[in-house]
């Protein structure tokens, strides 16, 4: 492991004592720094190192294009593990967490995330029961927020298991797991790591062994006071060095630019157009690969020997068909730097030849210049696929985005969008936004069965987030909206009979609930429409129908 990496001894040196842990019980590894510094390095060393001891490692770096993908992180994390037996995991969970990564098509009724959650916890139990399992996560500020949440729940339940996380990110950069950096998991503190800056000869030698070349010590003085030994920087020096764009003067500062955006900029401003253009796609796209960009770009034979410019000049590596950037500021400053009118139409493209619903409906939504009734449709169709995959904080994005492309004049579709992402929020434990989007229906919605349906579903949030007494005064009001809608009465006679007797009139609530019994509904709003009480997971199909809530 040392060999690969320079002027890190001691940072090695805890990497080996976290794997030694990880042998007796949970660890955590975290790798901390600025853009540059070698982080993702230390990680990937690692990886390496709990291969080489032969430990499961499961492994993922999200990117930016995917953390609004529903458990994209955690199919990467489990590829492979859920086509191996385990006996010990439930039949419904394992068909669950199957459901979730897309290697099983949803039935009648969604994963909950609560059985994702549960079942890759079982899965980790189950691994690391073989051998030493290492759950390793670069860059979590990107991780979508269905992953992020099943893989916290795993990990603050971990006892004795031989399961240890390690994770690198950015300084001060927010992220989704805050198991991964807390002090609860694992029971003791986790090892933090901060790559130290390099000297003259870690550089001399980080030089020889990515360039090929090497400086006299005065210039190496200099690109080390330059970079302030950071890796990143110190490459982008020397590069430009070794091209004649620096001339290195005696006694006098190397004359480079002073963030690590202007060396990334130049590094790009380097390759050829055409390089560039087929960069931009693959930044656009959450899993480049060689045959969806040989697609997408249209582009004859040459393409293999584009994406080799793009590789000998350090910018994307390969692995078989799959293309990654060497650093995520590459992919950040290629797409952002595309015109917005040329981004829509790169989009545009993109959709026809991505893979899952999910992917498209994005790359149509960011195709849109407008309201557009087709894109609304399809990320509808992904917000209930992704519902149907126990991944409501996806659909609840995705029905955001279908509100806002929603055309002025479907006023019904408008609504429909404002009430699924509000049921979608909720369903993921999001009840602020949640209690503002029905708020805000209440307000704008006319009065009758429609207000009537939405003060009943902001009971059951406030109900969550308050107390029985507010959603009883909620239901009270729903009552009066109801009109001669006799199914929607019953229903909300009923709710007021759960929500009365929890502020303890239980007299009142009899009344309620004889109210509700003398009302007649029909078999599919028995079927449909859950009762007061909040449970997981409810059809799909409810949505659709705006029926009553549970």
């Amino acid at each position: 492991m040392s060999e690969a990496i320079f002027g890190q001894s001691a940072e090695l040196a805890s990497v080996e004592r976290f794997l030694d842990e990880v042998r007796v019980g949970p660890s955590a590894l975290v790798v901390e720094g600025e853009i540059g510094t070698g982080k993702t390095t230390l990680w990937r060393a690692a990886v390496s190192a709990a291969r080489a001891r032969g430990y499961r490692v499961l492994a993922c770096h999200p990117g930016e294009s995917e953390a609004q993908l529903a458990f994209a992180a955690l199919g990467d994390l489990l590829q492979g593990v859920l086509d191996e037996p385990h006996a010990s995991l439930p039949g419904p969970q394992y068909r669950a967490l199957k459901v979730a990564v897309l290697m099983e098509d949803p039935e009648d009724s969604p994963p909950d995330q609560r059985s994702v959650a549960v079942a890759t916890l079982g899965i980790l139990r189950s691994i690391s029961e073989q051998s030493p399992t290492l759950v390793a996560v670069d860059d979590p500020q990107w991780m979508d927020r269905a992953s992020a949440r099943v893989l916290e729940f795993a990990l603050r339940r971990l006892e004795s298991e031989r399961v240890g996380i390690a994770v690198a990110l950015r300084t001060g950069e927010p992220h989704l797991v805050p198991a991964l950096v807390h002090r609860d998991f694992p029971p003791r503190d986790p090892h933090r790591l901060t790559p130290a800056p390099l000297r003259q000869d870690a550089l001399d030698a980080l030089f020889r062994a990515r360039l090929g070349d090497s400086f006299a010590r005065p210039i190496l003085a200099q690109v080390t006071a330059a970079s302030g030994g950071n890796p990143l920087f110190a490459l982008e020096i020397a590069r430009a060095m070794l091209g004649g764009e620096v001339r290195p003067q005696p006694g006098e500062r190397l004359s480079v630019p002073g963030t690590l955006q202007q060396f990334v900029r130049g590094r790009l401003a380097d390759l050829p157009t055409d390089v560039r253009e087929l960069l931009s796609m693959a930044a656009a796209v959450s899993e480049p690969t060689i045959g969806l960009l040989e697609k997408a770009a249209s582009r004859p034979p040459g393409l293999l020997a584009t994406i080799e410019v793009a590789v000998r000049a350090g910018v994307v590596e390969v692995a078989g068909e799959q293309l990654r950037f060497t650093h995520p500021l590459f992919a950040s400053t290629l797409y952002h730097a595309v015109a917005p009118g040329r981004r829509r139409a790169l989009h545009r493209t993109l959709a026809r030849f991505v893979r899952g619903p999910d992917e498209r409906a994005r790359h149509l939504a960011l195709a849109a210049e407008g309201p557009d009734a087709a894109v609304a449709a399809a990320l509808d169709e992904a917000a209930r696929g992704a519902a149907a995959r126990g991944a409501p904080d996806a659909a609840a994005d995705l029905s955001e985005q279908a509100y806002r492309l929603t055309t002025r004049g479907d006023r019904a579709a408008g609504y429909r969008r404002r009430l699924e992402a509000a049921e979608y929020h909720f369903a993921a434990g999001d009840t602020g936004t949640a209690r503002h989007l029905l708020e805000e229906l209440a307000t704008t919605v006319e009065p009758g069965r429609r207000r009537a349906d939405v003060l009943r579903r902001l009971a059951r949030v406030r109900y969550r987030s308050d107390s029985c007494s507010v959603a009883a005064e909620l239901l009270t009001r729903a009552l009066d909206e109801a009109g001669t809608d006799v199914s929607l009465r019953a229903g909300i006679e009923r709710d007021l009979a759960w929500a009365v007797a929890l502020c303890g009139d239980v007299p009142d609530a009899a009344e309620h609930a004889r109210s509700a019994l003398g009302s007649s509904t029909d078999e599919p709003t028995r079927r449909c429409c859950p009762s007061f009480l909040p449970r997981p997971a409810w059809p799909t199909s409810c949505l659709a129908q705006a029926c009553t809530p549970r």
